[in-house]
C-alpha cells in the first residue's frame, strides 16, 4: 500500500508544485513559452511512465507529469484571456475546466465501467485517452505503458500548436 500511494500521490504533488512555480515562470519567459516547457514536460513524463523500469521511475515520471499539469493548467487560461477579445474572454477561458473536468467525467465512467470498453458503441470513445486505452486492450494485451508512452503524442501536437502561437500581448507590453 506504501508504494502504491507514492505512485499514486507522485502527481498531485507534482502538480501542486507546477501550479506554484507556474505564475514566476510566465511572467519570467512569458506564457507561450511557459506553454511550450509544459509540452517538454508531458513529453519527457510520458516517455518515461512508459519505458518505467522501476518504481522509481515510475513515481518521477509521475511527478513530471503532475508539474506539467499545474504548469499548463495554470498558465493556458491566463493566455487565453490575454488574447481573447473582451465579448468572449470569460468563455473562451472556462474552456479549459471544461475539458478537464469532462476527462476526470469520463475517466471515471471508464473506470466504473471497465468491462464496456469493448464496447464500439459506447459515445465516449471520441475522448483521445479512451481511444488510446481501447487500443492498449486490443493489441497490447492492456499495457499501461503503451497508454502512458502513447499519452506523448498529444503533448507533440500540443508543442507544434503552442510554438504557432503569438506571445501574450499583455506579457509583451510588460516588457516593454
Amino acid at each position: 500500500p506504501a508504494v502504491q500511494g507514492l505512485i499514486v500521490t507522485a502527481a498531485p504533488v507534482g502538480s501542486m508544485a507546477g501550479t506554484l512555480s507556474a505564475s514566476r515562470l510566465a511572467d519570467s519567459i512569458g506564457r507561450r513559452a511557459t506553454m511550450l516547457v509544459a509540452s517538454a514536460l508531458f513529453v519527457g513524463a510520458s516517455l518515461t511512465l512508459g519505458w518505467a523500469p522501476t518504481v522509481g521511475a515510475l513515481v518521477a515520471g509521475r511527478f513530471v507529469m503532475g508539474l506539467a499539469i499545474g504548469n499548463s493548467g495554470t498558465v493556458a487560461p491566463v493566455y487565453i484571456a490575454e488574447c481573447a477579445d473582451p465579448a468572449s474572454r470569460g468563455a473562451l477561458a472556462t474552456i479549459p475546466q471544461l475539458f478537464v473536468s469532462s476527462g476526470i467525467l469520463t475517466s471515471c465512467v471508464f473506470v466504473a465501467r471497465p468491462e464496456r470498453a469493448r464496447d464500439p458503441n459506447i459515445l465516449y470513445i471520441l475522448f483521445p485517452q479512451v481511444v488510446i486505452s481501447l487500443l492498449a486492450v486490443v493489441f497490447a494485451g492492456g499495457s499501461w505503458r503503451l497508454m502512458m508512452g502513447a499519452s506523448a503524442l498529444p503533448a507533440v501536437a500540443h508543442a507544434v500548436y503552442v510554438s504557432a502561437l503569438p506571445e501574450s500581448p499583455r506579457w509583451l507590453l510588460r516588457r516593454g
